[in-house]
């Protein structure tokens, strides 16, 4: 039964990859349009920042690459590090995701 359970577990964590990076591909307007709102307010550019949208990329990922130049992106990068130490920071996938460029 360990096999069973070593396969289940692996494919859960699978499809819960996939979840997240459809969340992100379908909410990307959302998020970009927040993140935009709030820089915007604070006077900051968001020329550099990572975008949300990327098919190939989680969440996690996206709010670690921003959480030091947005505080939106840090407040949920903060809650995701509550629930799993470290969590934003090793989610970082550097070979994926797009930034926004001038």
């Amino acid at each position: 039964m360990t096999s069973f359970f070593k396969w289940l577990k692996s494919y859960t964590f699978k499809v819960f990859i996939g979840i997240d990076q459809f969340a992100n591909a379908f909410f990307a307007p959302v998020l970009n349009g927040i993140m935009r709102a709030e820089m915007k307010l604070r006077g900051k550019s968001i020329i550099g920042l990572a975008k949300f949208g990327y098919p190939d990329e989680t969440l996690s990922s996206v709010f670690g690459k921003n959480r030091d130049h947005n505080k939106f992106c840090a407040g949920i990068a903060a809650v995701l590090d509550f629930l799993d130490t470290d969590h934003s920071l090793d989610a970082i996938e550097a070979d994926e995701g797009r930034k926004y460029r001038g």
